[in-house]
């Protein structure tokens, strides 16, 4: 269902509303989570390495499964904030951070 040159011309200067920004703002909030989701998994692989363990034996460790340690070190998983703290305690490593708020002056 291949458009023409015509059709394609005619579309793009259509008064029809698109979801074109509505779209792009959702790709760019993607990128954000994905590099996030991302640096979490190399910093969980780096101190896996760093205190000579495998993947199994987090998973061992924190009672879960081979499987789902192998989603978090993809680096495409959406962590919450109990799995974050859990990993943060066996590991022994900062995984995430909150700045404080600062206080408004009235």
């Amino acid at each position: 269902n291949k458009l023409t040159k015509k059709e394609k011309f005619l579309k793009l200067i259509s008064d029809d509303k698109t979801n074109t920004v509505a779209r792009a703002k959702v790709r760019q909030e993607d990128r954000v989570f994905t590099r996030l989701s991302q640096q979490i998994a190399l910093t969980i692989l780096e101190r896996l390495d760093e205190i000579n363990w495998n993947q199994k034996r987090l998973a061992d460790t924190m009672g879960v499964s081979p499987q789902q340690v192998n989603k978090w070190v993809k680096g495409g998983e959406n962590f919450t904030i109990e799995t974050l703290t859990s990993l943060e305690t066996v590991l022994n490593t900062r995984l995430i951070a909150v700045q404080p708020q600062k206080k408004q002056l009235q």
